[in-house]
């Protein structure tokens, strides 16, 4: 192998290394979305029970092993507005620190 080769070659560490800032940062990506709809429905009570109220409609006392995607999302609307907003909403980043003191 010609020395021009070799400087062109990924080492097995270099991939390694990307993946792992790729899953991390997909991690990320999916945890900012999550904690804004944390903090929302803290705020929001009265949407907690909206979703809770529709979500146990929907899925009664049935066990979640028999519950099937394709099933439940059509009969979920507000669950699928919610997910729709958080989409266009611009996610928080931490928590202000007003917020956690607050809760203490």
């Amino acid at each position: 192998m010609d020395d021009a080769s070799k400087a062109t070659q990924i080492l097995s560490e270099e991939v390694l290394g990307n993946l792992f800032v790729f899953t991390s940062a997909g991690f990320d990506t999916r945890r900012i979305p999550w904690h804004t709809l944390l903090a929302l429905l803290a705020t929001c009570p009265e949407w907690q029970d909206r979703l809770y109220g529709e979500i146990s409609q929907i899925v009664g006392h049935r066990k979640m092993e028999s519950l099937e995607y394709e099933e439940l999302y059509p009969h979920l609307p507000r669950r699928r507005a919610l997910t729709v907003r958080l989409t266009r909403t611009r996610h928080l980043r931490s928590i202000p620190s007003e917020v956690v003191a607050a809760l203490r």
